[in-house]
């Protein structure tokens, strides 16, 4: 049975609306939850879990990172939040998963920090499924993890995607797109443009530029963006 850590303090909703989440996702897919909170919030989930015939599993986190803080002074001075936590069990191979609504800079400082990146890769993207108009997906990478790219960080999240869609869809060869103002080679940011080249030089599918209402067209299965494009 696949574990899937979760953080209970992350969101803007009560931990009790999170955990309704959990029970349910552990009933219909037959995982088991790691509840990660402070002692006293996991009392009560894991009573009413039992009551829900969910499987989790208390782990105990202190400390809570709030929205407003600091990613770095998150992960310096908040070893036992429920974002370290629920990370270091990714970590440790005690989960399968990672799950938080929390603050997206500490998720982020706390994965790179713990778990380290790819060979080869030296950010990591956030990365959204999309249903496309024929019912297919398309997955649009980064969309929020950083707020300014050099464009060999937009040709790696080009090969993070396509491994993703390789790895959990099955696809072959992944058609690879990057969103710019044009689907001529020559338009774009020169950001963009230099992305685009190493792109196209790559061993990856690259099927060149699309703009943004070609991403609900399914003309690509990865599509790589520079939020200041977007």
């Amino acid at each position: 049975m696949e574990t899937i850590a979760l953080d209970l303090m992350g969101g803007d909703q009560p931990a009790e609306v999170i955990a309704d989440g959990a029970f349910e996702a552990s009933r219909q897919y037959g995982v088991r939850v790691a509840l990660v909170g402070p002692r006293g919030i996991l009392d009560r989930q894991v009573l009413r879990a039992s009551r829900n015939g969910a499987t989790v599993i208390p782990v105990d986190a202190s400390q809570v990172v709030a929205m407003n803080e600091s990613p770095a002074d998150a992960w310096r001075g908040k070893k036992d939040s429920s974002i370290a936590v629920g990370i270091g069990l990714l970590r440790d191979g005690k989960a399968d998963a990672f799950v938080s609504a929390g603050n997206t800079g500490a998720i982020v400082a706390a994965a790179m920090f713990s778990l380290k990146a790819m060979e080869n890769i030296d950010r990591p993207a956030i990365a959204t499924l999309f249903t496309t108009a024929s019912g297919d997906i398309a997955l649009v990478l980064d969309i929020g993890a950083n707020l300014e790219c050099r464009p060999v960080h937009l040709a790696q999240f080009g090969q993070l995607g396509s491994d993703f869609m390789s790895t959990v869809f099955k696809m072959e060869r992944p058609r690879v797109a990057i969103v710019s103002v044009g689907e001529e080679e020559n338009k774009g940011t020169r950001r963009v443009k230099e992305a685009h080249q190493l792109l196209k030089s790559s061993d990856l599918n690259f099927v060149g530029n699309v703009e943004g209402f070609d991403v609900p067209r399914g003309v690509a299965d990865v599509i790589v963006t520079d939020l200041l494009v977007t």
